[in-house]
């Protein structure tokens, strides 16, 4: 099978890559408008189908047929796929073997089933109060996430922090499928612990060992503080910083965009 030569370059940001600035834009690829919304049907994992050569600062590598990754997200022109080491890569879905996937999901797979995210996730947060790993079962019910990604100590984050608090016992009565996780960014994890105990957060909290590879791979590209809310297979239907997280409107805003997705989705039966 012949290389595809496609030029990516690594983002400044750290958290993948995108292709090169002198790609043709494109019109949306006819899959991206099949999954766009239909985040049951997105792969977990995926794989090449033809060689992928990738120039990074170290010079050129080429990401094998046949390699395996983990699927992140659609875009019109691709998908970002977290290729490990090498980051979360946007790669077009010819590349790929997204479509065959798709096309199994759509009889193996529903809204009903479990959610790719909530499910990869399931392992990886602990209970603030008893320090002790979430059970398996914890996002059963989960039909969104609603992450928050803060430096738990900084002066920044405070408003905001105090803000979700506030939120959560709303939002868990308005939503009783919509869950609150927090993935810190604490430098280091002495300090996240300490300041997680005078936090009031109550909800599930990312490893601290976990929070850097997680922040790359989810692509959310969050600053301090940074609130997503995502669809159980991970697909980001809402973000909100400082400012919108502080504001008295917040816990509306994101029982709105609940909503919504649910109403879209009754759409989608008809």
């Amino acid at each position: 099978m012949k290389t595809r030569l496609l030029t990516f370059v690594l983002s400044l940001s750290a958290v993948g890559m995108s292709l090169s600035a002198d790609a043709e834009t494109v019109s949306a690829d006819p899959l991206y408008q099949e999954i766009a919304v239909r985040s049951e049907w997105w792969p977990e994992r995926v794989k090449l189908t033809e060689d992928v050569a990738l120039s990074t600062e170290k010079g050129t590598t080429t990401l094998k047929k046949g390699r395996p990754a983990i699927f992140v997200a659609p875009v019109e022109d691709g998908a970002w796929i977290d290729f490990g080491n090498y980051g979360v890569i946007k790669v077009p879905y010819a590349s790929t073997d997204i479509a065959e996937s798709v096309a199994r999901n759509k009889h193996d797979r529903d809204w009903q089933s479990a959610g790719n995210l909530s499910v990869q996730l399931s392992n990886k947060f602990f209970w603030p109060e008893s320090l002790q790993q979430i059970s398996p079962w914890t996002f059963k019910d989960a039909d969104y996430l609603l992450i928050s990604y803060l430096d738990l100590g900084s002066e920044v984050a405070a408003s905001a922090q105090r803000a979700l608090v506030a939120s959560h016992s709303e939002l868990e009565e308005r939503c009783p499928r919509l869950f609150f996780v927090t993935i810190a960014l604490d430098p280091a994890k002495d300090e996240m612990m300490k300041d997680l105990a005078a936090s009031g957060i109550s909800w599930p909290v990312m490893f601290f060992h976990m929070s850097a590879g997680y922040v790359n791979a989810l692509h959310h590209q969050p600053l301090n503080p940074t609130a997503v809310l995502v669809d159980k297979n991970g697909r980001v239907l809402a973000r909100w910083g400082a400012d919108e997280i502080e504001a008295g409107s917040f816990s509306a805003n994101v029982e709105r965009a609940v909503e919504g997705d649910l109403s879209l989705r009754e759409s989608l039966k008809n």
